[in-house]
């Protein structure tokens, strides 16, 4: 009976589009074949100074369907009530129910347009939707496909498996703070482009599932919920998310939940298998690693102090430069040492001086590296200068420029002139 009741609610739940987290140990979809079927939704309200009213989440694109089926098929999942209203111009998304703050910490870019054109805020109705035409006249449901707003209304535009819709409260200037123009608008801003991010987060979200990785994919959605987020920042997230979402295809388990040995939670990088005990573990400052114990810390040790912490849970934080061994005192009574090497990458103070069409290679400009090497690089002026998946760099245009550069989860700015 309870096996016939599983397969019931399977097929209820496959019938809605909506992915089941649970998943056998290495039989996990790679990104590339979940953008086959399925598209990112989420529910944005950051222009109230609030977090999403709903996560990144993925949604299956159905033969015929519409944003709406799938706007509708997310908000019934995670039982978020929604109006949708006619209009002349067919149905529209009225209102979404969210928390409806009297005093919203509303962004820079927003106060100005507001002060500039003379604007006093509308106190909510109080009905617990957060609804077009409250807080001005002018506020309301928009949204955007993979980045740019859409031209249709949700009852007639379609979405391709793999695209990015985002729905975001519009507070003024019917979608001038959504940070995107379009034909209707002038952004007060521009934002980057997230669309990569938030599919990402999706994915882990509703199908890779996040709980050993809590950390990694909180410091994502903070960057997806900054409307201020660089390219570079964006980037650097995406490139972690993927790392880390590769090596759950492969292994069946994210790195931090691999007992067989010591794995870096997020990108950090060592050269050599090794024993726990016996082989050091290298790490770049900055960067967290997990060890998986049998029983709670009672206490820890350390040959030398200020290079690493461990905490109650078996997380290390590689704090500076240095080699340390720690030795954890369990509440069982057991004691267990693990030798870390720290390196600490130390970067030119001076501008690097690099003629056009001339290539310097990255890491001969980086000091204290004897184990450790950059995960990824991200030029920030990539008209001045090119940077490739090996770390060199090739000056295209006169000018200053820069290239983020990455250990793991922690960044690096090297700064050159092209001359």
């Amino acid at each position: 009976m309870k096996r016939k009741a599983a397969c019931v609610l399977l097929a209820f739940v496959l019938a809605l589009g909506i992915i089941p987290v649970s998943v056998g140990a290495k039989d996990y979809q790679s990104l590339s074949e979940l953008k086959k079927t399925y598209l990112a939704m989420d529910v944005e309200a950051y222009n109230l100074g609030l977090p999403h009213l709903i996560r990144p989440s993925l949604v299956e694109v159905r033969t015929g369907s519409v944003v709406k089926d799938q706007f509708e098929t997310l908000s019934f999942n995670m039982g978020v009530k929604t109006v949708i209203t006619d209009s002349y111009y067919g149905p529209f998304l009225k209102g979404i129910a969210g928390p409806e703050l009297r005093d919203p910490n509303i962004p820079g870019y927003l106060k100005k347009a507001l002060s500039e054109n003379r604007v006093e805020m509308i106190p909510p109705d109080g009905d617990g939707f957060i609804s077009s035409e409250e807080y001005t006249t002018q506020s309301g449901w928009m949204f955007t496909v993979d980045h740019v707003p859409a031209e249709k209304s949700f009852a007639e535009q379609q979405a391709a498996p793999g695209s990015t819709v985002r729905f975001i409260f519009s507070v003024y200037g019917w979608g001038s703070d959504m940070g995107i123009s379009s034909q209707w608008s002038e952004a007060y801003y521009q934002e980057t482009d997230k669309s990569d991010l938030i599919y990402d987060l999706a994915a882990m979200n509703s199908y890779y599932g996040n709980s050993a990785l809590d950390y990694v994919y909180e410091n994502a959605l903070a960057v997806a919920n900054d409307p201020y987020a660089t390219a570079a920042s964006v980037a650097g997230q995406v490139a972690i998310l993927e790392k880390n979402i590769s090596y759950k295809v492969q292994n069946g388990v994210y790195p931090s939940e691999d007992t067989s040995v010591l794995k870096p939670g997020y990108g950090e990088t060592f050269k050599e298998d090794f024993t726990p005990g016996e082989k050091p573990l290298v790490l770049s400052a900055g960067n967290r690693c997990f060890i998986t114990l049998p029983d709670k810390v009672k206490k820890t040790v350390y040959s030398t102090k200020g290079v690493v912490t461990v905490n109650g849970t078996g997380a290390v934080t590689a704090k500076k430069a240095g080699r340390s061994t720690a030795t954890i005192t369990l509440k069982n009574g057991s004691a267990l040492s693990y030798t870390f090497i720290v390196e600490q990458p130390v970067l030119p103070k001076k501008k690097t001086v690099v003629n056009v069409g001339e290539t310097v290679k990255i890491t001969d400009l980086i000091e204290g590296l004897t184990y450790t090497s950059p995960d990824y690089f991200i030029a920030n002026n990539p008209d001045r200068l090119y940077v490739d998946p090996d770390g060199c760099v090739t000056g295209v245009k006169k000018g200053s420029a820069s290239v983020q550069v990455f250990f793991g989860a922690k960044s690096y700015r090297i700064s050159f002139t092209v001359s």
